[in-house]
């Protein structure tokens, strides 16, 4: 009871005075006197809950990374205990940070823990593709507003498909096929959705892409990965290709600001790295990258089953560790800016918002500007 209100509170605290800083952060503005606003809240929460409280060493972990040392945050995520308390959804992703020497290992040792997946290869000419994770809702809903913008940007171009828990009928495919003059690859993922919790549920939706990652890039040269309830700004080739800078051929690119010179400051660990837009090229040293990344959310996935910890956002944590591990054989640099989705985060009316925004960003790309 009064355990749980009091670790809450803490939590809380130190989350609010994260929120005023949040946007400096973003604009790389943020001051010392803003980062010591955040250390004073954790101060705070040492008068209420102790000094030796094991939420402290992720409170450590959290003032790290927004005073700019990455390194630093993971060492104290990582040595936390296992049960820190009762927490917020927010410091919940916290448990899931593991040490980068740990990170770095699991190249070493591909996992497989998934459910046997079936491919349906309707398309064997294509050497690079655009992919997509989803599960059934998602496809209903968003999946055909984000091909035709595809195919507006990608004429021709291979969409690969992992349909998570259920399969589009051949008729369908053909269908939209037909209609939007592009070729569709699927990958039937047999989980069992309905088994697991909605946290699990999401995160599972969310992650698989990158859980089986390794997979797509022993079958493509270049993959790049998106969310479906959006709509893309930035064709494949740009993507590869910046007019304004070298090829990027062999790069893996991250959705982040951490590659910018600079940084005052980094925001929390788990949201550094938006998840819904990311590009892989298939060499040796990404695929240590994409082989730690599938084997990090494997062992999460297992481990937020057994424990009933938070795996939503794994996918954000595990891409910055693999971007801390593998920084120095891999090209790691900034997505360009490629899709667009509504930010409206209210419960309920979420769903129809990121509808509309798709619709209204489509129109655009329907019509472009003479």
């Amino acid at each position: 009871g009064d355990h749980n209100l009091r670790d809450l509170a803490a939590d809380m605290l130190v989350q609010a005075r994260y929120q005023l800083i949040k946007l400096r952060i973003f604009q790389n503005t943020v001051t010392q006197d803003d980062v010591l606003s955040v250390a004073a809240a954790i101060q705070l929460t040492k008068d209420t809950l102790g000094e030796n409280h094991p939420k402290q060493a992720h409170y450590k972990g959290f003032l790290a990374a927004v005073s700019g040392d990455l390194t630093g945050a993971v060492k104290w995520h990582a040595s936390a205990p296992a049960d820190t308390g009762y927490s917020t959804q927010f410091f919940r992703a916290a448990a899931n940070v593991i040490a980068v020497g740990d990170m770095k290992a699991l190249a070493g040792k591909p996992q497989r823990s998934l459910p046997e997946s079936c491919w349906h290869i309707r398309h064997a000419g294509h050497s690079e593709c655009t992919f997509i994770s989803t599960d059934q809702g998602y496809f209903t809903t968003y999946f055909e507003g984000f091909l035709e913008s595809f195919s507006l940007l990608n004429p021709g171009a291979l969409l690969h498909v992992h349909a998570v828990g259920f399969e589009p009928t051949l008729a369908r495919l053909v269908e939209l096929e037909d209609r939007y003059s592009v070729h569709i690859n699927i990958t039937h993922d047999p989980q069992a959705l309905k088994r697991l919790n909605p946290d699990l549920r999401k995160g599972y939706c969310a992650g698989a892409r990158y859980m089986y990652l390794p997979d797509y890039l022993s079958r493509y040269s270049r993959v790049i990965i998106h969310d479906v309830d959006g709509v893309l700004e930035t064709s494949m080739k740009d993507v590869w290709q910046p007019a304004d800078s070298a090829p990027r051929d062999h790069a893996i690119m991250i959705s982040s600001l951490i590659p910018d010179d600079n940084r005052r400051g980094h925001f929390a660990f788990w949201q550094n790295i938006g998840a819904g837009a990311f590009a892989i090229a298939a060499n040796s040293e990404n695929l240590k990258f994409a082989t730690a990344l599938s084997g990090y959310l494997q062992s999460r996935f297992a481990i937020c089953q057994r424990t009933g910890g938070r795996f939503f956002f794994t996918d954000q944590v595990g891409l910055l560790l693999a971007t801390l591990a593998f920084n120095d054989v891999c090209t790691i640099v900034r997505m360009p800016q490629i899709f667009s989705q509504s930010s409206d985060t209210r419960g309920q009316q979420r769903g129809q918002a990121k509808k509309d925004a798709q619709e209204k960003r489509l129109e655009k790309l329907r019509k472009p500007e003479t």
